[in-house]
């Protein structure tokens, strides 16, 4: 039997909690639910974006408690202040209200019950991709029975993580020898999704949808 021990997920996922509910595996083992480090990201992006907004126009005099002391003084200097106290121009940081008031946020993005759900490093992405393979069997619009459904997210799911040659696997298992065109079909089909998986992770790739979402 497969046993999942770890669960990625976001915050407002219910699955998590209805696999808790359930008790699949009842007393063999526990599942542990890791956080989605981009919806963590997202998470804190927001709490940061309402704050500003909270804040806007409120100032408070700064420069007037320097934490400097320890930087090095030379001309070479990585401290930015102590450069610019060096060449005689000014140094725009961060105002005391500000830090005072993302200190919560930043804290809370530091916590090590957090951190240690983190640690992974992965994201819901692939949990999203799955989703997208199936809704292109079965849509969510259309209304159909928990036989077309389970056999359209056993489908899906086979073909995510191995490819379409699992087709060729399930025709064998029914005693039906798949022809030449048949495999040949497969096979291509899995090669096209490797080169356009390949083509969407270039950095050329990558910067152009940037600079779409920009636009």
């Amino acid at each position: 039997m497969l046993v999942i021990l770890c669960y990625v997920g976001d915050g407002d996922s219910n699955a998590f909690n209805t696999i808790i509910e359930k008790n699949v595996y009842g007393d063999q083992c526990s599942v542990t639910k890791l956080e989605c480090i981009g919806h963590v990201m997202k998470r804190m992006g927001t709490r940061l974006r309402r704050l500003r907004a909270k804040m806007r126009g409120q100032k408070l005099s700064d420069d007037e408690n320097p934490q400097h002391g320890f930087c090095p003084s030379d001309p070479d200097t990585w401290c930015k202040f102590k450069k610019a106290e060096l060449l005689g121009s000014s140094f725009h940081n961060l105002p005391v209200a500000v830090v005072e008031a993302m200190g919560p946020i930043f804290k809370d993005l530091s916590h090590p019950d957090l951190l240690k759900k983190c640690l992974h490093g992965s994201t819901q992405n692939p949990n999203e991709s799955v989703n997208n393979v199936i809704w292109t069997r079965v849509p969510k619009k259309t209304f159909v029975h928990i036989e077309v459904l389970s056999l359209g997210t056993y489908d899906a799911t086979s073909t995510f993580n191995i490819g379409n040659v699992t087709k060729l696997q399930i025709l064998k298992k029914l005693n039906i020898e798949p022809g030449d065109y048949t495999i040949q079909a497969m096979k291509q089909l899995d090669n096209e999704r490797l080169i356009k998986v390949k083509y969407a992770n270039l950095q050329k790739t990558k910067e152009v949808r940037k600079e779409k979402k920009k636009t």
